[in-house]
């Protein structure tokens, strides 16, 4: 046989096999009405979640710069968990905790090295007394694998969020049968509000988290009331709700079941408000 025949040959016995198990093409059956043909081979969508929120807390006028690491794995939800508007609410009652999979070993890495740490199958709870991302920068996240499988993914350093004001403000009224409304200077890119009752998990009182997004040129946002009411009224200073406005770099990356969210978020250590409800 010919080269040139021997090429024709392999071309066609390459590109002609229809949608047969031999063939390259799917059955009829994997061809949408739109025309998008799937592939075999793609994986599921995940069906968990996760979140790695790196939160760059910079120096004010009297605090040390910080690098806080939290979040999970979530493999099995257990707390309440609802949305309104751009804003979620967790809801764990006393004594609740969700379920958490293993990552294997973590690495978040900076230009000059990197924290490792193995959380096991608990909440990441990591603490540093530095800042080494400068804005721009990428912060990576890679899991060594375990339960979930490992992972890389990275998300750029944001500026600093400046918030408006200089130092603390404490016993702040919160009246949640109106909106609160949360100012900062705008600036490029996302915000993320968070406001947290009970943050050290007491087993007295439920553990509250509302957070919220907002395009950070909008420069304010409105907590909705059907939110601020998923938080406790005890009388007890375990009802004080500790608000903070961050920015935000994002990214995600699917880790077999997990889809896990890289959040990279700062903010000035003095930019923090304790609200104090009332009934």
């Amino acid at each position: 046989m010919s080269r040139t025949k021997l090429l024709i040959t392999l071309m066609f016995a390459g590109c002609g096999g229809g949608g047969g198990p031999n063939g390259l093409l799917p059955d009829a059956g994997d061809v949408s009405p739109d025309g998008h043909v799937a592939s075999a081979d793609a994986a599921p969508p995940p069906t968990h979640k996760a979140r790695v929120d790196v939160q760059l807390i910079a120096p004010g006028f009297s605090e040390d710069p910080e690098t806080r690491i939290v979040g999970g794995f979530v493999s099995q939800p257990v707390c309440a968990r609802s949305t309104f508007g751009s804003c979620t609410v967790t809801r764990c009652e006393a004594g609740q905790r969700d379920s958490f999979a293993m990552p294997g070993k973590l690495h978040v890495s900076y230009s000059g090295g990197e924290f490792g740490w193995d959380p096991g199958a608990l909440t990441l709870l990591f603490d540093a007394d530095i800042i080494p991302w400068a804005a721009g920068e990428l912060v990576v996240l890679r899991g060594e694998g375990s339960t979930v499988p490992a992972f890389t993914t990275q998300a750029p350093c944001p500026t600093t969020l400046d918030g408006g004001y200089d130092g603390p403000r404490f016993a702040v009224a919160l009246d949640r049968s109106q909106p609160m409304h949360i100012t900062w200077v705008p600036a490029a890119g996302d915000a993320v509000i968070s406001l947290e009752q009970n943050p050290t998990f007491s087993t007295e009182n439920a553990h509250v988290k509302i957070e919220c997004t907002s395009p950070a040129s909008a420069g304010a946002i409105d907590v909705p009331v059907a939110a601020l009411a998923k938080l406790s009224f005890s009388g007890s200073i375990l009802d004080d709700v500790q608000v903070r406005t961050w920015h935000a770099g994002t990214a995600t990356v699917n880790a077999g079941d997990f889809a896990v969210e890289l959040r990279v978020l700062r903010a000035y250590t003095d930019q923090l408000t304790y609200y104090k409800l009332s009934q």
